[in-house]
């Protein structure tokens, strides 16, 4: 028995929906975390006019609270994974101290569209 037409262009609309989402997976997953490690390369560590550089240390939970006993250098940043929940949308954790003065925790939802990206913040946990 011949398929209705519409069945076609069902199919033919969820397989172009799975290919960007595997897109999003693949080459916008790593596109956003060079995005990351680009955008928060250099920071001030206190009131000098020379800019320091940014350590890249492994993401954990407890980033979410507020703790000066970390043992990792003045200036840092971490991100979690991310993860693609759909065609062009990238969920992941982040934090930083990129200023003496300057911080942030939270999740973070961002949108790549092929090499291009921007971060939304979804729940903050603290901000300096």
């Amino acid at each position: 028995m011949p398929q209705p037409k519409s069945w076609k262009v069902v199919r033919w609309c969820v397989g172009v929906y799975l290919l960007l989402w595997l897109l999003t997976a693949t080459w916008g997953a790593s596109t956003a975390d060079r995005a990351f490690n680009r955008d928060l390369a250099f920071g001030y560590g206190g009131f000098s006019d020379a800019p320091q550089p940014v350590v890249r240390i492994p993401y954990t939970p407890e980033m979410q609270k507020i703790n000066d006993n970390y043992p990792t250098p003045p200036l840092w940043k971490a991100r979690s994974k991310g993860v693609a929940v759909a065609p062009f949308v990238i969920l992941d954790a982040a934090a930083w101290v990129d200023g003496s003065m300057s911080g942030y925790s939270g999740y973070r939802a961002t949108l790549w569209f092929f090499g291009a990206s921007r971060s939304f913040s979804l729940r903050v946990f603290w901000v300096a």
